[in-house]
């Protein structure tokens, strides 16, 4: 099992020593290619400049796109023979993992051959366009013109189609095949599930009624998970809030336009936790770092004042449930997520809205399956965490 560890060690790191080196080559030869282009136009004046930092631009974009299909090809060789020297030394219930994960570097490639084929399907279509246009075209061939274009990248285009319908199969397999090995099997190993569902969230009025989040014009919910850990029900879903705001644009002529832009003013969870209050009365803790809320009631701890508000019809309403205990809790699984995090505590619940600032749950294809199953593992570990800390009966 030593053996399996590391090499999952190395395949949780997405950075190889090749890709350092190529990013440092990479960069030695847009410089030298960019110093040959500048003295070469410099004589020029106004215009050289110009023309040189054009064609340094081109030269950039040139060797970037050459370098990071090197990269991505040595990248996925590697993979691919870790994969197989794990598949060696894996234990039974492992394999379908690593045949999974298999899917995904196959995946991959697939979506760079497909990127290639289309840069080649232009360059070559460009290229044939002007060379029938040179000894061709004679003012009544337009259709023959047309003909071979259409001929000449045909190939391409079916053999993009035949690649992107293969790719398809294996994203949708991958993507069940982690909800269902991945995402569940964590969840069952802590807690008792009572419903997961990536697409569903809360509904907008309970994220608007509750006045501890950013002031907001869209929201979006997803990842919704209903389940039990010891003896407390909680309800969770990923948050996701945006605001639109003005932004004044000046062109280089001196006019100004008007912008709307989408701004995040929060990304992360709302966690619904039972909690047996002994006030009804609704109190507020806000994250200063989420909702600058003044401080109107303060506590005997400096350290939770300086990081939290607290909003409540009276201060004894507030004390009443912000015991000692609690507020050291509070602190205490803020410092643990080491994110923004406000709450209130109202009908017998605490909603918690923690600005972490990811997902629950991704399969974004950045990382092996095993290092997303880590990543879920610590997202459970934040729940875990939050209901440890804070909930006291």
């Amino acid at each position: 099992m030593s053996n399996v560890f590391k090499l999952l060690m190395i395949i949780r790191h997405t950075k190889y020593t090749h890709e350092k080196w190529l990013n440092v080559i990479c960069g030695i030869v847009i410089l030298r290619y960019t110093a040959n282009i500048f003295s070469f136009f410099i004589n020029i004046g106004v215009l050289g400049i110009i023309i040189s930092t054009i064609l340094s631009i081109v030269v950039a974009v040139i060797c970037i796109v050459i370098f990071t299909l090197i990269k991505s090809v040595i990248t996925h060789r590697i993979e691919k023979k870790n994969l197989y020297k794990l598949k060696e030394d894996a234990p039974a219930e492992m394999i379908d993992m690593i045949e999974m994960d298999k899917s995904r570097i196959e995946s991959k490639r697939l979506g760079r051959n497909m990127a290639i084929a289309s840069a080649l399907m232009m360059i070559i279509a460009y290229i044939a366009f002007w060379m029938l246009m040179a000894n061709v075209y004679d003012g009544d061939n337009g259709i023959l013109i047309g003909a071979a274009l259409i001929l000449i990248v045909s190939p391409f285009i079916i053999s993009s189609s035949i690649m992107g319908k293969k790719k398809w199969a294996l994203d949708k397999n991958y993507k069940e095949f982690f909800e269902k090995s991945v995402i569940n099997k964590v969840l069952e190993s802590v807690f008792d599930v009572k419903e997961f569902n990536r697409w569903k969230g809360f509904e907008k009025n309970i994220v608007d009624d509750l006045k501890i989040f950013p002031q907001f014009d869209h929201y979006r919910g997803e990842d919704y998970l209903s389940a039990r850990y010891k003896e407390t029900d909680f309800v969770q879903s990923d948050v996701y809030l945006s605001r639109d705001e003005e932004r004044r644009r000046t062109d280089k002529k001196g006019n100004t336009r008007i912008e709307i832009v989408s701004v995040t003013v929060f990304r992360g969870r709302l966690v619904i936790v039972d909690y047996d209050a002994i006030s009804d009365e609704p109190v507020y803790v806000h994250d200063k770092r989420i909702k600058n809320t003044r401080t109107i009631i303060e506590t005997e701890s400096g350290s939770f004042n300086d990081r939290f508000a607290i909003e409540a019809g009276s201060s004894l309403s507030a004390m009443r449930i912000l015991k000692p205990q609690v507020l050291e809790g509070i602190l205490t699984a803020s410092n643990k997520l080491n994110c923004s995090m406000s709450m209130v505590f109202k009908d017998d619940k605490i909603y918690m809205a923690i600005n972490s600032g990811d997902s629950f749950v991704s399969e974004n294809y950045g990382g092996s399956i095993f290092e997303h199953e880590e990543r879920i593992k610590k997202d459970v570990q934040i729940i875990i965490d939050l209901i440890d800390s804070i909930y006291l009966k």
